[in-house]
């Protein structure tokens, strides 16, 4: 927990490439990218769409061993401090989210037979969004922590209609006494969390997570045609592990991994999963 209030930045952000891509409404969006060493790269991509609000810091363990054999992307959509939106920029919900998904594919020149995605929260129902309306078409999906409604505070998600840009500010101190005692399963789960609410833009998680907020993405999860792999998080307060297992049951070629925790899902071990459904040997 100390590390993840005191840290700021992972070797990964000193080492990459940096490249801001430009949406068809003007917004500008960070992309992060490292190539593996050549001696152990097995030619594909890894592009990971984080969680709302996610810092690269969450995802150290995983980031740094997908690095070894990967070629490596890390997408940071709007909601986030990198992000530069233009005062009309689109609002459009998880639909507008994918829609910036396949643009970035597109613009970084990606080869979608070796392009394997990796979405939490968030980015899993943004990515299951553009497979569903066929926006892109990667190799593989694994979705980690995939949940049918956007998780919000008892009774809080109709005030998302008459909330504004300034509500956020008042009502930090509920959303970080809300996660340490209901959503976290261990402190440093929670401190990721309130560090995610100290840092957020009012603007922008309003303007973005207005619409998300309301939105129900079971249907979505039912259009799939293309085989995921959805990944549970036993334990996981936030992303529970039940809402992975509802979904798994909506979608026919998915196929179900449950993880021991949210901690577990952010490491090393989540690559060592996707290595060995990928049949990619072990770094």
């Amino acid at each position: 927990m100390q590390e993840l209030q005191l840290s700021t930045k992972i070797l990964f952000e000193d080492e990459c490439e940096k490249q801001y891509v430009v949406m068809d409404d003007g917004t500008q969006l960070l992309a992060m990218r490292s190539i593996a060493p050549k001696e152990t790269r097995n030619g594909h991509t890894l592009l990971m769409v984080p969680g709302w609000g996610t810092l690269p810091l969450s995802w150290k363990g995983f980031i740094e061993e997908a690095r070894k054999d990967f070629d490596f992307i890390y997408f940071e959509t709007r909601e986030k401090a990198s992000s530069i939106l233009p005062k009309k920029a689109e609002r459009g919900g998880i639909q507008r989210l994918s829609t910036d998904l396949a643009i970035a594919i597109e613009q970084l020149d990606l080869d979608q037979d070796k392009l394997i995605l990796v979405g939490s929260c968030m980015g899993a129902n943004l990515i299951a969004d553009g497979l569903a309306y066929d926006k892109y078409a990667p190799k593989e999906s694994f979705l980690i922590g995939p949940q049918p409604k956007w998780p919000m505070p008892f009774g809080t998600r109709p005030l998302t209609r008459l909330g504004t840009r300034f509500t956020l500010t008042p009502i930090r101190p509920f959303l970080r006494y809300w996660i340490k005692k209901t959503q976290s399963d261990t402190p440093e789960t929670a401190a990721k969390y309130i560090r995610v609410i100290d840092e957020a833009s009012p603007r922008k998680w309003w303007y973005i997570g207005k619409p998300i907020a309301r939105e129900n993405y079971l249907p979505v999860y039912k259009m799939l045609k293309k085989s995921v792999v959805l990944i549970a998080e036993k334990g996981d307060k936030m992303h529970k592990a039940k809402d992975a297992q509802k979904i798994a049951k909506a979608v026919k070629h998915a196929k179900l991994i449950t993880m021991p925790s949210n901690k577990a899902t952010h490491s090393e071990l989540m690559v060592y999963k996707i290595r060995d459904h990928l049949g990619f040997s072990p770094i």
